[in-house]
């Protein structure tokens, strides 16, 4: 298999105001000087901020910590498109959590901001340190290889197929599509089945749909998408492949009409509705699913490249730091150490049904785990992220070059090659590559 080095990005991070985080705790040039953090259990009162929404696994997760510890966390969960802001300020009034748990795709800006601080000592001593998810730890990296955070959960890019329909239309339901071809072959004879069924969806209108189940595309046929300078690649062989391959499902009426002024709403209820084939959500879907009891069988599958063999993923979910000027920056890491742990991983992410931040321990999952785990783990070494400062601006503003690019050739005549050399124009005045 092909590796095609590739997370989840809610609409609600296109508000985020980056440039006003990065400004407002700026602390000076220089090369960051890793501290010296040894994990303390003393009893200290802990404070951590996570997004909101991620309840359902930071709220065992610290529940856990806290029954096996001196040490007692206090969480706070923050609007996600209120995070950037909120953050910078407490940051530059001293008010900042111990803990700081975000949305991977912001890690890039808060490193260049200066914003956490820099664990690589103590990471350099644990024996695993190594196995953290590479595109998670590349995020938390600044160019110097100083390293500031660790993962805390993963989701990776898939595609949920409705088994029940793949038999209906004479399709093997347990033999998903390897490639490009096999999956507009697909989608055409689900929806050779009637007028209501359609072959695929996806939000056609929400940038972080956009970027966290289409770029995978990108990726898979060979395109980069970021250079290490955080400048954008969109004029080349592999987005235009990508585009075609959509526009081509689009024409088709593979796409139910509905998905074109999909904002991000549908993205999980559509599939529900049980007439859709072929649906991009990510590994987020399965407690979903698993809570409506869907009445029909279905599976997961990776996003498949052009050929057979080629997979690629957007490494999605959450990273943790500790805070500049934290006030329990030892007792943060003892937190931070034991959540990455063999027995954290194994046991309390057993648990919750999430798959491990560590690509070493994904051979000792249960025999009984299923597709719905390891699908998304067997993925964990093909992840990753636009890595980029500019990455708000240009992939995530509903007004911004990505999404422009994707809309204007799929629904408003605009030429292929005028919609991409457009983008990368735009991104690069933006980037001033």
């Amino acid at each position: 298999m092909t590796k095609r080095f590739t997370r989840r990005w809610t609409a609600a991070a296109a508000a985020a105001v980056v440039a006003v985080g990065l400004a407002a705790c700026s602390s000076g040039s220089g090369p960051a000087q890793p501290a010296d953090l040894k994990p303390v259990d003393d009893g200290a009162t802990l404070t951590m901020w996570a997004r909101a929404g991620r309840q359902p696994i930071f709220d065992p997760i610290v529940k856990a910590y806290n029954d096996s510890h001196k040490n007692q966390i206090s969480i706070t969960y923050v609007p996600e498109d209120q995070y950037v802001t909120k953050f910078a300020t407490a940051i530059a009034s001293s008010s900042a959590p111990d803990i700081a748990s975000f949305d991977v795709i912001y890690a890039p800006q808060f490193v260049a901001g200066k914003q956490l601080t820099d664990v690589t000592s103590a990471l350099g001593r644990l024996s695993y340190h190594e196995d953290l998810l590479p595109a998670h730890m590349a995020s938390l990296s600044d160019d110097d290889g100083h390293e500031f955070g660790v993962p805390v959960a993963a989701d990776m890019s898939l595609i949920y197929y409705n088994k029940t329909l793949f038999a209906k239309a004479g399709l093997d339901p347990d033999a998903p599509p390897r490639n490009w071809d096999e999956m507009l072959a697909a989608a055409k004879a689900i929806k050779a089945l009637g007028s209501d069924e359609y072959g695929l969806y996806m939000p056609h209108n929400n940038t972080g749909q956009l970027q966290f189940d289409f770029t995978p595309f990108i990726w898979a046929a060979g395109g980069k998408v970021t250079n290490p300078d955080g400048s954008f690649v969109f004029d080349d062989d592999a987005t235009r492949a990508a585009l075609r391959l959509f526009k081509t499902a689009w024409d088709a009426g593979y796409f139910p009409d509905s998905a074109k002024s999909d904002d991000g709403v549908g993205f999980v209820s559509a599939f529900a509705k049980g007439n859709i084939g072929m649906s991009m959500i990510g590994g987020g879907g399965s407690d979903a699913y698993a809570s409506q009891h869907l009445p029909f069988d279905y599976g997961v599958m990776p996003i498949p490249g052009p050929k057979t063999g080629e997979v690629a993923s957007f490494a999605g979910g959450d990273v943790a730091g500790i805070s500049a000027g934290a006030q329990h920056p030892d007792q943060a890491w003892d937190f931070l150490s034991w959540l990455t742990s063999d027995t954290t991983q194994l046991d309390v992410y057993g648990k919750l049904h999430s798959i491990p931040i560590r690509s070493d321990l994904v051979a000792k999952l249960p025999a009984d785990a299923g597709e719905f785990m390891t699908v998304p783990a067997g993925l964990l070494e093909y992840g990753h992220q636009p890595r980029s400062t500019h990455l708000n601006e240009v992939m995530s503003n509903v007004t911004g070059p990505y999404l422009t690019m994707f809309r204007d050739y799929l629904f408003n005549g605009v030429d292929l090659d005028a919609a991409v050399t457009k983008a990368q124009k735009d991104a690069d005045a933006i980037t001033g590559r």
